[in-house]
């Protein structure tokens, strides 16, 4: 298992972009990104919202791995994969890797205004 893992710390009108590439499948039997609380918990994950995301769950995945992921406090659309910070000022991003034998990347991030998305 490989884990990584981030700290963010948004204002209201601000979104996280997260730009990065999970190992392909014959790589890596299982990957995910996840947010969790100061806590290590994982945020209410029951009621429908969008705090996990998975290799199948991904929108606009590429073949090679790649994917872009949005972390705000309110829904930029249906067009980008949305990590809802539930109001929460701060958090965790955190990485999981299961059975993993591939070169894992670094991710880019960059902290943009929620309107400019």
């Amino acid at each position: 298992m490989h884990y990584a893992a981030g700290p963010w710390k948004l204002e209201p009108h601000q979104a996280l972009v997260i730009e990065g590439k999970f190992p392909l499948e014959d790589e890596c039997v299982f990957a995910n990104v996840l947010l969790l609380n100061k806590f290590m918990q994982s945020l209410d994950y029951q009621h429908g919202r969008s705090q996990h995301f998975n290799r199948k769950q991904l929108k606009d995945y590429g073949k090679d791995g790649s994917y872009k992921m949005v972390l705000s406090h309110e829904n930029p659309g249906k067009e980008y994969n949305w990590l809802d910070t539930e109001g929460r000022a701060n958090g965790i991003v955190f990485y999981r890797y299961f059975l993993n034998t591939a070169v894992l990347e670094q991710v880019k991030t960059h902290v943009i205004n929620f309107n400019d998305l």
